[in-house]
């Protein structure tokens, strides 16, 4: 027998398995985080059932829609088989919970395998994301880290998740540094809603109301930051992080610099092709000495005059928008982590 579930009922579920029988295209573009796509259509079949449901009749697209369907039932049953015999309650997904999921469903259901069926689909999902995040405000406390560009901020926040503290870091949700260079080092964006449905899968998993986050601007790359979270962040706790120059360096070239010698050039071809975007900024002398650096590989020279010609002047005046409640002025980050977490 088929069991319709509501998401907010099953959503921290640990035990339940989402089957997202979308296709892969409506799949990338966002779906319930582990969800397993297991497509009815591809994105070929999808495109020729449509053409067939406008150009000839709903009768042949639906018997096109079966025929398509139908190569697949032994790969939903073995996986549905090897699923609940791991202990796992099977939940399938469409777009509305219409056709393509109560169709797998049904067939599942036929061969004696428990099933459930997300009721809504994908859209109610949609909108339960929305409502998490509009209930964000009355719900967390947002620490929020400020300080000039390479000061560490993302490092702090992945030591203090090590230290078992409740982090976002909006920056690796977005796939994106939030900066001029921001997309080096991320090859796959991601998509606005994605994003958000990390963002609330993130929040569920934390056991208190207390977050620390880095500060960001309302955009972060192209996906924007929901309003409420946005608004929480800046009525939240505000911590100043401080470091020498030197330091600053360093952490900008150990997260940004390949390990790897063969990505090099690769590397310079992204930061160059940036550069060339920061013209109008900072005149086309400074930008082909900088290039020159690039060129040369005087990686530390090239961070030292961006950072003081370019970010610094960039970031300071929105430093001074907010009232902190600590300065954290290291010179070991271990330390400042520890006095962060003092402060809490």
């Amino acid at each position: 027998m088929i069991e319709i579930v509501n998401i907010e009922n099953i959503y921290n579920d640990k035990n339940v398995v989402f089957i997202d029988v979308r296709s892969p295209k409506e799949y990338l573009e966002d779906h319930i985080i582990n969800a397993i796509n297991m497509p009815v259509l591809t994105d070929e079949e999808r495109h020729d059932v449509g053409y067939t449901y406008k150009n000839e009749s709903k009768g042949e697209a639906v018997r096109k829609g079966i025929r398509y369907a139908s190569y697949k039932i032994l790969d939903y049953y073995d996986e549905v088989d090897r699923l609940c015999r791991e202990g796992n309650k099977v939940v399938f997904y469409c777009f509305r919970g219409g056709m393509r999921s109560t169709s797998v469903a049904k067939t599942m259901d036929a061969l004696n395998r428990p099933i459930y069926l997300l009721k809504g689909g994908y859209k109610e999902y949609r909108k339960y994301v929305r409502d998490c995040i509009e209930e964000i405000p009355n719900k967390y406390e947002f620490i929020m880290l400020h300080g000039l560009t390479g000061v560490g901020k993302t490092k702090i926040l992945t030591m203090l998740k090590e230290n078992g503290e409740d982090v976002i870091d909006l920056e690796c949700l977005a796939r994106h540094k939030g900066s001029a260079f921001g997309r080096v080092g991320y090859d796959n964006p991601t998509t606005q809603r994605f994003f958000e449905s990390e963002l609330v899968y993130e929040l569920s998993r934390f056991k208190g109301n207390k977050v620390y986050i880095e500060s960001e601007s309302p955009k972060v790359g192209n996906i924007v930051v929901p309003v409420s979270l946005f608004r929480t962040m800046k009525d939240g706790v505000h911590l100043l992080i401080q470091t020498s120059i030197k330091n600053r360096i360093k952490i900008i070239l150990d997260d940004y610099l390949p390990d790897d010698s063969a990505k090099i050039y690769k590397f310079n071809e992204d930061i160059i092709g940036m550069l060339l975007n920061l013209k109008k900024a900072l005149g086309k002398e400074k930008v082909n000495i900088l290039i020159e650096y690039i060129n040369n590989g005087n990686y530390e020279k090239f961070t030292e005059e961006l950072l003081i010609d370019y970010y610094d002047p960039l970031y300071a005046n929105s430093i001074k928008n907010y009232e902190y409640t600590a300065v954290i002025d290291y010179e070991n980050i271990e330390d400042a982590v520890k006095e962060i977490i003092e402060k809490r």
